[in-house]
């Protein structure tokens, strides 16, 4: 079996209604060395597998049963062809090919686990818009030369201010993530909560300044599904809980206090409740508690 440096999965579900507009980026910018795969878990839509059809350079494949989101991710990297593989949504964007930034030092390097580049943000219509979350993730991120490899130390310190990395503008090395898999009981914070479990054992994690995504927020995706409940909160604050432990391990005892105040977390979700209180009073007090509660 032939061996790619670079394999781009999509994985698919549902109606997928941005996926024609990833697939004719992918056909504009990445090259024919890339291999590129969507995967579909299971639904009652079955316009996937025909839209694909549409691009003869991608492949397509379907999930016997259904895996959700993080076994979804667990299998585009057990089917990947390439040392790297890139997970990217079916509701982004390329803007360029990330396959001519993986160089010899980033592929022979046994301890660099991921690669992570920048992101453009887009809405519902395709167009540039800067949201909150994404001032938040310019204002936190630490001011790096074009390309950086932080020290695990830092890289920890950074992400428990705020977590700033865009997970489809990011490359995994591919034998480490067969071995460390993605939570299957995350629904949206497996991509913190593998960042902090790769540094627990001691990957590194890249970092370039290119954009090569445009990331899509829109009120159907599931990043946004959650953050309108709990349930994304849980997830990131037992991250937080977890990233204790590790600095508690390591003695990092500055770190453990940056996990512990949570700073763009605790405001996030507190913003949040606020905004629940009127339509779902219970969450929001259940997310209220959450960004008040010490993390132990």
């Amino acid at each position: 079996m032939r061996q790619y440096l670079l394999h781009v999965v999509i994985p698919a579900y549902g109606e997928s209604p941005f996926l024609v507009n990833t697939l004719e980026s992918i056909a504009k910018y990445l090259s024919q060395e890339v291999a590129i795969t969507v995967l579909e878990d299971p639904s009652e839509y079955h316009n996937v597998e025909k839209l694909v059809k549409e691009f003869p350079n991608i492949d397509y494949l379907k999930n016997e049963t259904r895996l959700g989101v993080a076994g979804n991710f667990n299998r585009a990297i057990e089917i990947s062809k390439g040392i790297f593989t890139q997970i990217c949504g079916s509701d982004d964007m390329f803007l360029a090919d990330p396959h001519y930034y993986l160089n010899k030092d980033l592929i022979f390097s046994s301890d660099i686990a991921a690669v992570t580049f920048d992101a453009q943000i887009i809405n519902s219509q395709g167009k540039s818009v800067l949201k909150l979350p994404d001032v938040i993730k310019k204002i936190i991120k630490p001011r790096l030369n074009e390309f950086s490899i932080m020290s695990n130390k830092k890289l920890f310190s950074s992400l428990m201010i705020g977590d700033w990395i865009y997970f489809p503008a990011t490359v995994w090395k591919t034998d480490i993530l067969r071995k460390i898999k993605f939570d299957l009981d995350f629904k949206t914070a497996m991509d913190l909560n593998i960042l902090l479990r790769l540094i627990d054992n001691n990957f590194s994690v890249a970092i370039k300044q290119n954009s090569i995504i445009a990331y899509r927020r829109h009120n159907q995706s599931v990043s946004s599904v959650y953050s309108r409940s709990e349930v994304r909160f849980e997830e990131e604050f037992f991250c937080h809980k977890l990233a204790i432990g590790i600095a508690r391990k390591r003695n990092w005892k500055m770190n453990m206090i940056l996990a512990q105040i949570a700073p763009s977390l605790r405001a996030h979700a507190l913003l949040q409740s606020l905004m629940m209180l009127h339509h779902s009073p219970r969450r929001a007090l259940k997310v209220l508690y959450l960004s008040l509660a010490p993390i132990r």
